[in-house]
């Protein structure tokens, strides 16, 4: 099942062209928020700084993240050589943390994440129909209504891994939020465009799908790579674990 879905999102990303110039990029903007745009417009300004610092013989956008992408397809690796900007990309990463934007994609196995935007965005499409409608977000009784619904697993194991406890290796981990506001929005505001849907429909049912995989499905039947809604995936998916991984193991910066 889960072969079958990623080799549909990976036949579906031949579409890209057909549809993509039609997504709604404006829309996404406004349901996101202006504090996780901001972050996000921080995020893609560093990455086309990467890009520039990086593949400069590229000479368009679309060449330069195709070729990164080959070699993230090919090795399943991030180059111990690739230039970042150390100092911007801290601010970015600490932007992405306090913006909440990185908690509407990847959250930690220890963090509890309730979608109060889905709450208010069915409010909101109330009171566009009606606006004389009087509703709120009881977040007390919408906190309660998760904590009964969500599953409480137990696992025994007393082993440690890599030096640390298992729930200590286990908290450390960031997975998938397929509830999350981002991912949301991309659904919401593609138009027409079935690649966006097969790709969240192979996330929800995958989860964490490799670097590698993920840059071959994007460059299957060369798209267009610099597409604002491919590229936001791409922001998300790779270039958040690029910088952290630059950052935290200390790499070829400036």
């Amino acid at each position: 099942m889960i072969k079958r879905l990623l080799t549909i999102f990976f036949a579906a990303v031949s579409s890209f062209g057909a549809f993509c110039q039609q997504n709604d990029l404006e829309g996404f903007e406004k349901f996101l928020g202006d504090e996780k745009v901001e972050a996000l417009n921080m995020l893609e300004e560093s990455f086309d700084e990467f890009l520039e610092s990086n593949f400069p013989i590229q000479p368009t956008e679309n060449e330069k993240i195709k070729q990164l992408l080959q070699i993230i397809k090919e090795t399943g690796e991030f180059e111990e050589n690739w230039k970042f900007n150390s100092t911007f990309n801290l601010q970015v990463i600490r932007k992405v943390e306090s913006s909440g934007l990185r908690k509407e994609f990847w959250t930690y196995n220890y963090e509890e994440y309730i979608p109060y935007y889905y709450h208010q965005y069915l409010i909101d499409s109330i009171k566009n129909e009606n606006p004389d409608t009087i509703l709120r977000i009881d977040s007390n009784q919408i906190q309660r209504i998760y904590n009964s619904d969500e599953e409480i697993l137990i696992i025994e194991n007393p082993d440690s891994i890599d030096g640390m406890s298992y729930k200590e290796w286990s908290d450390s981990l960031l997975d998938f939020n397929w509830r999350g506001q981002f991912t949301f929005a991309i659904d919401k505001f593609s138009i027409n465009d079935s690649v966006i849907l097969e790709y969240l429909d192979a996330k929800e049912a995958t989860g964490n799908i490799s670097p590698s995989l993920i840059a071959s499905g994007l460059l299957y039947r060369d798209p267009d790579l610099s597409e604002p809604f491919v590229k936001r995936i791409i922001l998300m998916e790779l270039y958040y674990f690029m910088i952290k991984w630059n950052l935290e193991n200390k790499k070829t910066t400036r």
